[in-house]
């Protein structure tokens, strides 16, 4: 598991990297600056397909959701299947074995479901209102 986060920060260090050093270094080609995209890309993209295997549903859900952030500029359909994997992932994650509080028990899979929810909210957001609509809709029925 330690692995995959490690390739994953790796990862995220070369995007911005990248991203960020686009500008600034004149002397470095094109077609170099965009093979080393494409092999971030490639690297995120092959990370997030991995997680659909991961046991840690967790870290998977968390690992898609931070990656299709990352890639919808250049990639949207790949970010939403990402989005959707995420979201599947966090149905599967299990809550810890602990003592219920009378006063509060926080989820691990609500919190985990909020960052989906964060991500598909800042990148989609002609869509926050789809299903409220939807219901308001249903009743006028």
């Amino acid at each position: 598991m330690r692995l995959v986060a490690n390739t994953f920060k790796i990862a995220i260090a070369l995007v911005c990297a990248g991203h960020f050093s686009f500008h600034a270094q004149a002397q470095e080609t094109p077609s170099s600056q965009q093979q080393l995209l494409k092999r971030v890309n490639d690297l995120l993209n092959s990370t997030a397909d991995e997680a659909t295997k991961w046991d840690d549903k967790v870290v998977a859900a968390r690992t898609q959701a931070q990656i299709a952030d990352l890639i919808w500029e250049t990639n949207p359909d790949n970010a939403k299947n990402y989005l959707k994997a995420a979201w599947s992932a966090t149905a599967k994650v299990d809550e810890p074995k602990r003592e219920r509080s009378t006063f509060i028990n926080p989820s691990l899979r609500n919190a985990v479901r909020r960052e989906v929810l964060l991500v598909a909210r800042r990148r989609a957001p002609a869509r926050r209102g789809c299903g409220s609509d939807r219901t308001s809709r249903a009743r006028m029925r």
